[in-house]
């Protein structure tokens, strides 16, 4: 009696934290063999042949506390790396010879409040310019090809904290501001990169658009996108500082367990372009087998091609 008792009150305090926290545990696994093709002029280079592999382990836990505010942290563990038979082309890696750059260079760790007058995210994490505006120039299923526009503004970094307004109509404002993140003598202030954004969804209309002034730099990231069933259409255009502008444009289809995806990207420098295909089966909800191709000119008289095949299972 006494035995079960005991055994019943360990099992009570031991399944307590369950019923106030709720920890989830999600991620996905990429694998992807690669072969690419550069030509400067009428040079020929060989064929590289490479694998990427990208992992994302995702960790989270929320609870809910008095006057209907929630307390929510994250943490997410990614591991990307890349390797093939050019040292030079092995920028995933803290060396030439292609080491595993290891866990951590994309993580980010975050705790916030969820509240009836916003959200508030506080840690390691990407800022909306980057995380959400920037983010929906992504249409292909690859992970080693990208042809986003890029900027160095929301890129993920410590001491950062970001307010989201509740929808309004539709209608989101989120502010964003980070800490000093090196020594250098223009990181002068207190929080040397602050940001606004706005964001607009309606039936299948989705719009953002943020600017954050990074120590006296403005960026400048607007996206607009359409859904029309399994039509899903967008723009993205972003400048950096005095950098030239980018623009993506994309579309993808979802045809069954099939979608096809295709995307450009084009800059104010008319020599550069590149342009993505990709194809995707659903073999289940979660898992994939793809296949993409990317044209990469870099300039009027340079180009890469590279052909990838890759499998993805998330969890």
């Amino acid at each position: 009696m006494k035995k079960t008792i005991i055994a019943a009150s360990i099992a009570a305090v031991v399944a307590a934290p369950a019923a106030f926290a709720d920890v989830k545990i999600s991620g996905q696994n990429n694998i992807e063999f690669y072969s690419s093709n550069t030509a400067t002029g009428s040079n020929q280079a060989a064929d590289e042949l490479g694998v990427d592999r990208n992992t994302d382990i995702v960790i989270s836990v929320s609870e809910d506390l008095d006057n209907g505010m929630k307390a929510f942290a994250t943490i997410s563990i990614v591991d990307d790396a890349s390797s093939n038979d050019a040292a030079a082309s092995n920028t995933s890696h803290t060396n030439a010879a292609g080491d595993d750059s290891g866990m951590g260079s994309g993580s980010t760790q975050i705790v916030g409040l969820a509240t009836d007058f916003g959200t508030i995210t506080m840690g390691k994490q990407e800022l909306f310019i980057e995380s959400k505006a920037a983010a929906m120039a992504a249409n292909d299923a690859s992970d080693y090809l990208s042809n986003e526009v890029s900027t160095s503004a929301g890129e993920t970094a410590e001491a950062s904290v970001e307010y989201t307004s509740p929808s309004m109509g539709g209608f989101k404002v989120v502010l964003s501001a980070r800490g000093i993140t090196t020594s250098a003598a223009t990181d002068n202030d207190d929080l040397d990169t602050t940001g606004v954004g706005v964001e607009y969804s309606n039936a299948g209309l989705l719009v953002r658009a943020a600017t954050v002034d990074k120590n006296g730099a403005d960026t400048d990231v607007m996206g607009v996108q359409y859904s029309m069933g399994d039509l899903k259409m967008g723009v993205v255009s972003a400048q950096e500082g005095t950098a030239k502008r980018q623009t993506w444009y994309g579309a993808s289809y979802k045809m069954g367990n099939n979608e096809i995806g295709l995307s450009t990207t084009k800059s104010d420098t008319a020599s550069a372009e590149d342009t993505i295909l990709s194809l995707k089966h659903s073999m289940s909800k979660n898992v994939a087998v793809y296949f993409a191709y990317e044209d990469d000119s870099t300039s009027a008289s340079a180009s890469t091609d590279t052909a990838l095949v890759g499998m993805q299972v998330k969890f």
